[in-house]
């Protein structure tokens, strides 16, 4: 009798050293794989903003296009968000446009929509966003348009169940730099930041150690290297960069304020349209797309101007995931993998 209490004793040790060891495995598989799972969302607890004191940039940084030689860039102290913004977040004010060039909407369940970040958003639908919370929380808007600062007073905007997107047409958007209200960060603000700060001007954020920093399309597909199979991934499962900012190069790539084009020693630290006709922009040659200041030659004007993304995303590929690879959005134009990242100015 007591021998068979024995082996019980060792079999039902044995069971529950298996079945702890399995338990530690699947967390270590969670994390460093698919990330959507409930064991992320006590990782993930809530957004928090790091205060990036103000430098001034003069000269060539580490592989920067930004950062080049004899452009001279003051950025002003700002808060910036240390994850992405997540759908949860998103949809308290805002809801998916479902305008030009659609992409699929998040299909996310509740519960995962408080740990993965937004996408499928305009960069429009960002702006309205950021002035709908920054009413709510009384902060003042950072953005106007047509010298409206209330985005349901906007023109074609669309309201549904008391939430609000970008609707059709092209809008006169103005920043308000001395407001303190949510906003996109500027090109140069969010390459600093995502470099880590000061401290990280003189290196290439990422290089060699990409896997533990970002998702992309070795890490987030169910088929290897299929973009197609990828999937977006909760926030702040990677390791974060020297601010603590997470996710800076990969998961969802991130909007700017800024318009894209070619980048001179005279382009000012923010950039807005340059005031040229659309014609004028339809009329350049194809040969002549990178040395133009403002693009808004895409589909005519129609849709208005592009502007600056940063960062890979769960399905690039990892040249893309980097401090200084620059895409664009066009403004009215949902991107399927581009997200937002928060900011406001410190008063």
């Amino acid at each position: 009798m007591k021998r068979n209490r024995l082996v019980c004793t060792v079999l039902t040790s044995v069971a529950l050293c298996m079945t702890s060891c399995l338990s530690n495995m699947v967390v270590i598989d969670r994390f460093v794989g698919k990330s959507i799972t409930q064991e992320a969302a006590r990782v993930a607890e809530g957004a928090k903003f790091v205060s990036v004191p103000g430098i001034r940039i003069n000269g060539q940084v580490a592989d920067s296009q930004v950062f080049i030689t004899n452009r001279k860039v003051e950025i002003k102290p700002f808060l910036i968000s240390d994850q992405e913004l997540t759908q949860a977040d998103y949809e308290k004010y805002c809801t998916y446009s479902r305008t030009h060039n659609s992409k699929s909407m998040p299909t996310e369940i509740d519960w995962e929509k408080t740990i993965c970040p937004a996408y499928s958003v305009s960069w429009y639908d960002a702006i309205v966003y950021c002035n709908l919370r920054s009413m709510d929380e009384g902060f003042a808007c950072a953005y106007t348009v047509d010298g409206e600062s209330d985005p349901r007073k906007w023109k074609n905007i669309k309201e549904e169940d008391g939430k609000y997107s970008y609707g059709s047409g092209v809008w006169n958007v103005t920043f308000v730099e001395h407001a303190n209200g949510y906003r996109l960060p500027t090109e140069v603000e969010w390459e600093y930041a995502a470099r880590g700060g000061r401290e990280g001007l003189s290196e290439n954020y990422g290089q060699g150690n990409l896997d533990a920093l970002a998702w992309y399309w070795e890490n987030s597909c169910d088929k290897p290297k299929d973009y197609l199979s990828c999937k977006v991934q909760a926030v702040k499962q990677k390791v974060p960069n020297k601010l603590g900012l997470y996710d800076m190069l990969g998961n969802v790539s991130e909007m700017c304020w800024d318009v894209m084009g070619e980048v001179y020693a005279s382009t000012p630290a923010v950039r807005y349209n340059d005031g040229t006709s659309v014609l004028e922009k339809i009329d350049q040659p194809l040969s002549k797309l990178s040395d133009n200041p403002v693009a808004r030659f895409f589909n005519g004007g129609k849709y208005g101007d592009a502007h600056v993304v940063r960062g890979g995303c769960y399905r690039t590929e990892e040249n893309m995931c980097n401090t200084t690879f620059r895409r664009e959005l066009i403004q009215a134009s949902e991107g399927g993998a581009i997200g937002i990242r928060l900011v406001r100015s410190i008063e």
